[in-house]
């Protein structure tokens, strides 16, 4: 179900086919596997001590709004750390379903925060600008 969820939001939000967004939800799946094993293995690591480093905020590009993101907030949270993901705001959608993955998953709304802004806002790029560039 939530492979659908990514790809429909991908498809509508993102303009990404369906061909372009099974593959990318692939890869989601292999950095969550990744990031997963790796922390238990530095765990298991009696000599080291790895600490969080407190907030990280993970801010995707709009051109793969579902493996980079998740690999970035997969990422955070297998170190131990809060996240805030601000998403591009032309993929405000498929940033919403990952996140809802995660609190499915049983990450708590404090440990992943989600923070979508306006394309308006200071320094952003308009998706006008973006999609008119050559």
């Amino acid at each position: 179900m939530a492979r659908g969820d990514l790809m429909g939001a991908a498809l509508a939000d993102g303009g990404k086919t369906l061909m372009e967004s099974d593959p990318e939800v692939s890869e989601a799946i292999d950095f969550l596997e990744f990031y997963r094993d790796t922390a238990r293995w530095w765990q298991q690591m009696p000599s080291l001590r790895a600490r969080p480093k407190g907030v990280v905020v993970v801010v995707p590009p709009w051109n793969f709004p579902v493996a980079i993101p998740c690999g970035g907030v997969a990422a955070a949270l297998a170190a131990g750390n809060t996240v805030i993901i601000k998403p591009a705001s032309d993929t405000v959608l498929v940033a919403w379903e990952m996140c809802q993955c995660f609190w499915r998953g049983g990450v708590s709304k404090q440990a992943l925060q989600f923070l979508p802004c306006s394309a308006h806002a200071r320094g952003a790029s308009s998706s006008t600008t973006r999609r008119s560039a050559p």
